[in-house]
């Protein structure tokens, strides 16, 4: 910087919003300045032309699914078949992958059910559909020129960032195949655009263009949530953006009436909070009228929800069962209520584990030193086992309740007691700590017997998604917790296996976080025929009118005596019986779903052999295996250009490092940056340094696994910090003012950059060096064939980059 460019002056506030404050220049009137469209406009197309070549480029190839597809494809296709499942996503993303589908006639017969299966083979349009993510990711290359356009920035600086886009090899992966981060992405980029757009504006306030950018900027914020949920980072850094403008509008030097910036602040809250609010909701409103049959996601989802779909589990087995044997029908309800004096078996809704119990004993001494009970060992059992049965008892023994001849139907909120049948002995817990888990506690049984600890016997009931105590407890369709009345655990179990003298069995504990929702059971069944009920004859013609039992019935039909009926009336006489399906309100369908999202989302922790932590992503320690195919050493490798990342680390240590200069410089009266120059520094690249903060370091609280493709919002980000860094280092001055003009602006001296033989040289440099560096990786990005031990070896540029076929 030139040293008259340093002075004194008297310290004055900054604010950081997506471009800078034009209205504090000075300078004679003269008019706004008319940028150079025509070359802008070249650029433009030039950039958008070379973004799809880059990401078409063989799209057809491998013609087999590649990672991720194996899940998001297989989702298009049940959008296909109205088939209900469960994914911790917002469904925007793959819907479009759905509605490509439809248009050009796919079924959705194809369901990826693994990596490497063959599209063609299996007659599956992946050509097509790859190109709705490959058109989103290769709109972003000129998304990103047009941001920094409108930021104010020449078309040198807003082509340079665009080709950092352009030309990184981690996009180009991600963003070529059925996945769902070209679409997150594309509305991400557009959101930014849009804002700033919204921000221009702000000398024409509340006229139509200002309203319309303002609602385009809430839409696309909604439409990167509904396509997963990181689009929080994005509402988050628009959010701090807002609340930075409604401060500034708030200081009284500004000139508005409270009344004047409560409509500011309502405009804002209508289009950035409401209208966000309504188009989330509409897409998940679709997703649940597409999704109307019962598939692999209703066993995440509430009873209640279950019975609103097509042919779910819980109005199937609340008809009665039909099975011809031996010429003979029989007849049997499978969803009944169950009665004191049952012997039932309890499965886990999660871990699908019976609860189970045996003669053996926990050991008295555990390997951590850790004593135990030495009661009887009650696990996680996953196949059918006599020893699986409980028996379900009251709280008092002195009720007037027959055991044996069961009749009184148990109900949400009672205290129970489960006798396991074949060792006579009682479900318990007590304060001794479990096998595997110190924290939580030991669940054992205690002999029927011993009426000693009768307190640590007591369970109550509590059926999921009621608060009637009027509720009957019923087989299959009650999901339930166990809460100890003594301690106020739940009954839990978990994946864990216990060692040998449990025989690898599952843990079953006494959970102290009772709220959890992974301490949900159900009963499969009720044992036999309970009470001594015998088969009973019946006339299928009259089975209509025949009234539901409560307890397992056999029903024996003689079919020769009405030898007219064939074996298909049993789903004829179903189908008359169908209950209506339920109706639950769409918000209450929308919670629980996102209730579920998030604790699943979060419970992704098992460990994968290509997760890396975010600490590593700016460095790219780690990269991802997609696809390989070992007849011809190919694989395709996600790794970003190795030039473009760490260029883009050092570009934001560049401009921190400014920043806190400047600022110490300006706290002793010192100015050592132009002020345009600074204002553009701090507004613009401040608002894009603080999009890559919330789109990375959010990260580092995630408790679930993760892997390097999550950084890549943050790396384009980067990219748009990296080129507002190259226009401070190397153009002189900026281009202003970059607001559009309102009908009472003064008009402004039109300042002009100033290029250098140097700046064209920089340019041309960066260019050079990403190029080089993603045509090196191209061939492990495209899955490219040719590549001996030599070329792959020479790829791994970090030991630490697992690639395939190195030896």
């Amino acid at each position: 910087m030139p040293e008259s460019s340093v002075r004194r002056r008297h310290p004055e506030k900054t604010e950081i919003h997506p471009v800078e404050e034009d209205d504090k220049r000075k300078g004679p009137a003269v008019v706004h300045p008319v940028a150079n469209d025509a070359l802008s406009n070249v650029v433009l197309a030039v950039l958008t032309v070379l973004g799809f070549l880059t990401r078409f480029y063989n799209i057809n190839d491998p013609a087999e699914v590649v990672f991720d597809e194996v899940h998001f494809g297989k989702f298009a296709s049940y959008y296909l078949k109205n088939i209900y499942f469960f994914d911790v996503h917002p469904p925007l993303a793959k819907m479009m992958l759905a509605a490509v589908g439809y248009l050009i006639g796919y079924d959705g017969h194809f369901e990826f059910d693994n990596i490497g299966d063959d599209y063609v083979a299996n007659n599956v349009p992946y050509v097509a559909i790859r190109s709705l993510p490959a058109s989103l990711g290769a709109l972003a290359v000129p998304l990103t020129y047009l941001i920094m356009k409108e930021s104010g920035y020449p078309a040198l600086t807003a082509a340079l960032s665009a080709s950092l886009v352009l030309l990184d090899n981690s996009l180009i992966t991600q963003t070529r195949l059925i996945l769902l981060d070209s679409m997150l992405m594309f509305f991400m980029l557009t959101a930014i655009y849009a804002y700033i757009r919204f921000y221009k504006l702000r000398k024409r306030e509340f006229s139509t263009e200002w309203w319309t950018w303002l609602i385009i900027s809430g839409v696309t914020m909604a439409m990167t949530l509904s396509v997963k949920m990181v689009g929080l980072l994005l509402i988050a850094t628009i959010g701090v953006a807002v609340l930075y403008d409604l401060w500034n509008l708030l200081d009284i030097r500004r000139g508005l009436t409270m009344q004047h910036f409560m409509k500011h602040f309502y405009a804002r809250a209508f289009g950035l909070i409401f209208v966000p609010i309504v188009v989330y909701l509409f897409w998940f409103y679709v997703h649940f009228s597409i999704l109307t049959i019962s598939g692999p996601g209703d066993a995440f989802m509430s009873p209640a929800f279950q019975e609103t779909l097509k042919g779910n589990s819980m109005m199937m087995n609340s008809l009665s069962m039909f099975r011809w044997v031996g010429g003979i029908m029989r007849i049997w309800p499978s969803t009944v209520d169950i009665r004191y004096g049952d012997n039932i078996t309890v499965m886990h809704k999660e871990t699908k584990v019976y609860l189970h119990s045996h003669i053996d004993k926990y050991p008295l001494r555990y390997e951590d030193g850790r004593i135990s009970s030495q009661g009887q060992q009650v696990t996680g059992y996953p196949h059918k086992d006599l020893n699986n049965f409980w028996r379900v008892k009251p709280a008092d023994d002195d009720e007037n309740i027959d055991l044996d001849n069961p009749s009184r139907i148990v109900r949400h909120g009672e205290i129970i007691r489960l006798e396991h049948i074949l060792t006579r002995s009682h479900l318990l817990t007590h304060d001794v700590a479990s096998p595997l888990m110190p924290t939580n506690q030991e669940i054992t049984t205690i002999s029927v017997d011993d009426d000693g600890r009768r307190n640590e016997t007591l369970f109550q009931l509590l059926i999921e998604g009621t608060d009637d105590h009027g509720t009957a407890w019923k087989t299959t369709s009650s999901y339930f917790k166990l809460i100890h009345m003594d301690t106020k655990v739940a009954v839990w179990t978990h994946s864990k296996a216990l060692p040998e003298w449990a025989f690898k069995q599952q843990e079953v504990n006494g959970n102290k976080n009772s709220g959890e929702k992974s301490n949900i059971w159900f009963s499969d069944e009720i044992q036999g025929m309970n009470g001594g009920f015998q088969p009973q004859l019946l006339n299928i013609r009259n089975y209509l009118a025949f009234p539901p039992q409560s307890f397992w019935l056999y029903v024996d039909a003689l079919p020769m005596h009405v030898p007219s009926i064939p074996p298909t009336t049993a789903t004829e006489i179903n189908a008359s019986k169908q209950k209506p399906l339920r109706k639950i309100p769409f918000i209450l369908k929308f919670f629980e779903l996102q209730r579920l999202m998030i604790s699943h989302n979060s419970g992704l922790t098992k460990p994968h052999p290509y997760q890396s932590t975010p600490i590593n992503w700016p460095f790219m320690v780690r990269g991802i295996s997609f696809w390989t195919q070992n007849d011809s050493r190919r694989q395709i490798y996600l790794i970003g250009n190795a030039f473009g990342w760490w260029t883009a680390v050092g570009s934001m240590a560049v401009l921190v490092g400014v920043m806190i200069a400047d600022t110490l410089a300006r706290r002793r009266g010192y100015e050592p940056i132009e002020e345009a120059v600074r204002s553009r520094l701090v507004n613009s690249a401040g608002f894009f340094f603080t999009a890559w903060v919330f789109h990375y370091i959010p990260f580092f609280l995630m408790g679930r696994s993760l892997f390097l493709h999550h950084y890549l919002p943050a790396l384009i980000c980067s990219y748009l910090v990296y080129g507002a860094v190259f226009q401070f280092m190397f153009i002189e001055g900026v281009d202003s003012p970059s607001s559009e003009p309102g009908p009472h602006t003064k008009p402004r001296f039109a300042v002009k950059t100033a290029y250098s033989w140097q700046t064209y040289l920089s340019a041309a440099i960066i260019l050079g060096a990403q190029v080089a560096v993603f045509l090196w990786f191209a061939p492990i990005t495209y899955g490219s064939p040719g590549l001996d031990v030599a070329g792959v070896k020479a790829r791994q540029w970090l030991s630490t980059w697992d690639l395939h076929f190195a030896k």
